[in-house]
């Protein structure tokens, strides 16, 4: 698997073109089963430990619905929250 490493100003342009097209769409989007994620496919996908995850969750890094003492995210919020950890600020905008 190849590492990328990706500027600021990328992560930054990405970040706002999402946010764009989340506002623009919002009344259609549908989240499926593969957008809906558990403690295990977040460890897995960020690489890390089952305490690490608890510690973004109680420091409010990473938004999660809790549904019956078990914890679930959303893929799209996941990524808009690892765009914010890596000093990306999310309500910076520059058209509204």
């Amino acid at each position: 698997m190849k590492n990328s490493t990706y500027s600021q100003h990328y992560l930054y342009a990405l970040q706002k073109t999402t946010k764009k097209l989340i506002r623009k769409n919002i009344d259609q989007l549908i989240f499926t089963d593969d957008d809906i994620l558990c403690d295990e496919e977040v460890m897995k996908i960020l690489k890390i430990s089952k305490r690490s995850l608890f510690d973004y969750r109680k420091k409010g890094l990473l938004q999660y619905i809790k549904i019956g003492g078990r914890y679930y995210y959303i893929r799209l919020f996941l990524y808009l929250d690892l765009l914010q950890l890596y000093q990306i600020p999310l309500d910076h905008d520059d058209d509204g």
